[in-house]
């Protein structure tokens, strides 16, 4: 897949360079940092007579990074070609199955084709490879590597007076890799949506509110497993046994096709003062998850912001997040009612350049996921706090 990749991406690169009517760039980032909980555990186990706590759990460590990203633009009459690419590498030291690479590549066709009216085509191809698995989640317990097909059509409608309506739908193809026990998740997907947006322009600002509605159906029909493994009695969550894969304290995979289809509404408002520096989107999200086993379905519903702000060549970007998931018919121990989770996320980014191609920057990003299933003879459905932060610099080539 690797090779697949580098080799699209060598086409794209002598293309550009060919037709000079192509407008390219392409960046060089070298960065270093620290990556806490890689794989999203608990902070504490319990095994036989022994309490794990904290490192003993963990994996986690320095690594260095180097990355290359470009794009390449052509517009002709009422149409716009565009390709992107990025390749990233991080070597870990302390944990070497922790070596991480993601290579992602998209292509896009966008024209004009009535008063108003436009469509584009931008398919996407995205690989991520990674020892390990992934301990959040113990519902689907899939690898950290996988590939990632999307091809999605817009349709763009100019409604008049700063107002637009636009419509996505497409196809999406996951896989996973296979798991060590022979394991293997993929899923085939259809989804549609429509936004609806509004821009308010005066003298000072710059305001725009924007709704957002989509619906996604994933059918799950490579369901693998490995031929030996037994069956798990699930009686903490009153399942049939033989309807689960063993995978000790984790809920198993059902060996039957399963099928989830996606609700999700989004209404944000974006702020930009034409005399500040300051920028900023508020919005309220939500997501429910309807499973056609009735077993695993929840909502989810919360809170978001984002905002840059520019200090002198200072350039500060952040945001942060927070949900309430709720299933509705998964039971967490000891009485707590409906299992749920609380998601708090955030990220902050600062840059600087520091020559006329160069930039400097500083960036990190967190996670806590906060359970009222506290077992800790259990690593499923669990709490964990998750962070990565780097540094490096960015080259512009």
């Amino acid at each position: 897949m690797k090779k697949s990749i580098l080799s699209i991406l060598c086409l794209c690169l002598a293309t550009s360079m060919i037709n000079a009517q192509w407008r390219s760039d392409f960046n060089l980032k070298i960065r270093g940092g620290y990556e806490y909980n890689i794989y999203r555990s608990a902070s504490n186990f319990q095994e036989d007579d022994e309490i794990l706590l904290g490192e003993d759990i963990w994996v986690s460590g320095l690594f260095e990074g180097i990355g290359l990203s470009g794009s390449s633009l052509k517009t002709k009459n009422q149409a716009r070609w565009k390709l992107n690419y990025s390749l990233d590498y991080a070597n870990f030291h302390t944990e070497v199955n922790a070596n991480l690479f993601d290579g992602r590549f998209s292509a896009s066709y966008r024209t004009k084709y009535a008063k108003g009216k436009y469509w584009e085509f931008d398919p996407s191809l995205t690989r991520r490879s990674r020892q390990g698995t992934d301990e959040s989640d113990a519902v689907l317990r899939t690898t950290l590597s996988y590939t990632r097909l999307n091809l999605p059509l817009h349709l763009d409608f100019y409604l008049g007076d700063k107002k637009w309506l636009k419509t996505e739908s497409g196809y999406t193809f996951k896989t996973y890799d296979r798991a060590e026990n022979g394991e293997q998740v993929s899923y085939h997907a259809a989804y549609t949506g429509v936004s609806l947006s509004q821009k308010w322009e005066g003298r000072s600002s710059v305001n725009k509110l924007n709704l957002f509605g989509q619906i996604e159906h994933r059918y799950y029909t490579d369901l693998k497993e490995d031929e030996d493994s037994e069956e798990f009695e699930g009686e903490e969550f009153d399942e049939e046994a033989d309807d689960f894969i063993d995978r000790g304290d984790i809920i198993g995979l059902i060996r039957d096709n399963r099928q989830w289809t996606f609700l999700r509404a989004n209404v944000e408002w974006n702020s930009d003062n034409k005399n500040s520096p300051f920028e900023y989107t508020v919005g309220l999200y939500s997501t429910f998850r309807l499973d056609s086993e009735n077993r695993f379905g929840y909502s989810e519903l919360g809170p978001g912001i984002r905002a840059r702000y520019k200090v002198g060549r200072v350039a500060i970007s952040g945001s942060s997040s927070y949900r309430i998931r709720t299933f509705s018919n998964l039971n967490a121990a000891d009485d707590n009612g409906k299992l749920q989770y609380q998601y708090l996320r955030s990220s902050l980014r600062l840059s600087f350049p520091v020559q006329k191609n160069i930039t400097w920057f500083v960036q990190g990003n967190a996670v806590t996921r906060v359970s009222n299933r506290n077992v800790i003879t259990s690593r499923a459905f669990r709490g964990y706090n998750y962070a990565l932060v780097e540094a490096g610099v960015s080259i512009k080539l």
